[in-house]
């Protein structure tokens, strides 16, 4: 999985503000609850269709297992029945097959959910990954820098980004063809992805154009990170395309815009700064200083 991204929280589609452990127990406080209503009306009415909402829920929130669990437990209330009131049943195998007809029912129902709640995470995790790199799309980059961005000024902490560009990579395109400009793309962004700290933030916005976000870091440490990233590319390239470097434009904010969009411009920039300065440089800037609190 890319970094940055988890998995879709399509839990929250239905509920959000129970854990696990609370949908379970809110499922199984429903079922006794019908299961009351249904020895006060003395099962005259069969209340098991208002049994496949907890089991619904759990199976979406919690997991297949669960839902199966509920399925089970919900269809049991007919046994139930049958001993408190045996008379509204001529014959005992009339239970068990309502019994093991609901079951079946809800158990149906549990796999249908579990395999559509399956597929809109895979669609999720596709609509948020580059195709070709695996790496976060931009849309999905952008999204976690913001949210990146917000914790930083809440806690206090630099907002660190780099801009990577790779240079004479349109070269590569016109004399060895597209599909050596896509390989030297996926290899680029392997090495990329295995260089940098579990908590950054690395994605593919275009191109040969890269963004890494360097999570609660300063200036020194973002220059040195950003050297190792440039030796890393071009000690994993150079045998086989040594024309292609790295131009990387780094800034460090202390005191963060208001827009993801003006950080990123700022590192583009630099970026440029360094194309046109001889590239295979990195470029470093940095806005603001970092508060000092006395005692």
């Amino acid at each position: 999985m890319p970094f940055g991204i988890e998995k879709f929280p399509v839990s929250k589609l239905i509920i959000s503000s129970l854990s696990k452990k609370g949908v379970i127990g809110f499922s199984l406080l429903f079922i006794f609850f019908i299961d009351f209503l249904d020895f006060l009306i003395g099962g005259l009415l069969h209340l098991s269709v208002f049994l496949l909402v907890p089991v619904a829920l759990t199976t979406w929130n919690v997991g297949l297992r669960s839902g199966l669990f509920l399925s089970t437990l919900s269809a049991s209330y007919l046994i139930v029945d049958y001993l408190i009131h045996p008379f509204l049943f001529p014959h005992p195998w009339i239970v068990l097959w309502d019994t093991a007809a609901i079951i079946f029912y809800f158990a149906a129902v549990c796999y249908v959910l579990a395999a559509l709640k399956a597929e809109l995470e895979k669609a999720y995790q596709k609509s948020k990954t580059d195709a070709l790199t695996g790496l976060l799309s931009s849309s999905a980059f952008f999204e976690a820098a913001e949210a990146e961005r917000e914790r930083s000024i809440r806690y206090g902490h630099p907002f660190t980004l780099c801009f990577l560009d790779l240079d004479n990579f349109k070269r590569i395109n016109d004399t060895h063809g597209h599909l050596m400009g896509d390989k030297l793309l996926k290899k680029v962004s392997a090495i990329l992805k295995n260089e940098v700290r579990s908590s950054d933030l690395v994605g593919r916005i275009g191109g040969d154009e890269f963004v890494v976000l360097f999570t609660e870091t300063g200036p020194e440490a973002a220059e040195d990170l950003s050297l190792k990233l440039q030796r890393a590319v071009d000690e994993g390239i150079k045998e086989e395309m040594p024309m292609v470097t790295l131009s990387m434009g780094v800034v460090t904010y202390f005191d963060i815009p208001e827009k993801i969009d003006d950080i990123v411009h700022s590192a583009d920039l630099l970026m440029y700064e360094a194309k046109k300065n001889g590239k295979n440089i990195v470029r470093c800037k940095t806005f603001g200083s970092p508060v000092v609190t006395g005692r």
